[in-house]
């Protein structure tokens, strides 16, 4: 019974385990998702969405990312899935009809993988105009363009291609083997109870 209560009171085993579990989730969650970057503007409050796919997958609600768009703020940062298995990504910059658009910047990165990177009157035609997309003018400022209805659209197709990782998952992966290291050293050098004299 002593032994028990001496280990539940050792409070500090508890939580730098739940430290080195939390390191773990996050070093795995960090790993298996991409960031995308986008600067963007719009005449009025709205939603931009965007959704990816392959060849063998066409485009669904429950592979897209939904982000409200304000007229006073340009930059967003969200999270997709793994890139490995997308070919295809559809940008919707917004749910309303008659919205100037302008978009200036649009990156997806992922650790492992080469960037994918509009921000170049080069690189915006790339983009494929699908549909309720009026005038529209590339520059070094971006894409501007004018909806004509509530569905615009447009398509990027992409090939990811794999590089060297960065230093972000193994940042992650020293944190974690210094915890470890820790925790061993700490149950090793750790004085155990005097035994009870009867």
């Amino acid at each position: 019974m002593s032994n028990k209560i001496y280990l539940l009171r050792q409070w500090r085993t508890w939580v730098f385990i739940l430290v080195v579990l939390g390191i773990s989730v996050l070093l795995y969650y960090f790993s298996h998702v991409a960031y995308v970057k986008v600067n963007i503007t719009t005449s009025v409050t709205t939603f931009l969405q965007v959704y990816w796919g392959n060849e063998q997958s066409g485009y669904a609600e429950e592979r897209s990312k939904v982000v409200r768009v304000f007229k006073d703020k340009k930059n967003y940062l969200f999270t997709i899935p793994h890139t490995a298995n997308i070919t295809r990504i559809r940008i919707d910059p917004t749910i309303r009809e008659k919205t100037l658009v302008i978009l200036r910047y649009f990156a997806i990165y992922q650790d492992g993988y080469k960037r994918i990177r509009l921000n170049t009157p080069k690189d915006f035609k790339q983009l494929r105009l699908v549909k309720d997309i009026g005038s529209n003018e590339i520059s070094r400022n971006g894409l501007k363009l004018k909806t004509t209805g509530k569905d615009a659209q447009l398509e990027l197709i992409i090939s990811p291609e794999r590089i060297r990782g960065t230093y972000l998952p193994n940042f992650f992966r020293l944190l974690l083997l210094a915890a470890l290291a820790w925790f061993v050293y700490y149950l090793f050098s750790t004085k155990q109870p005097e035994p009870e004299v009867a």
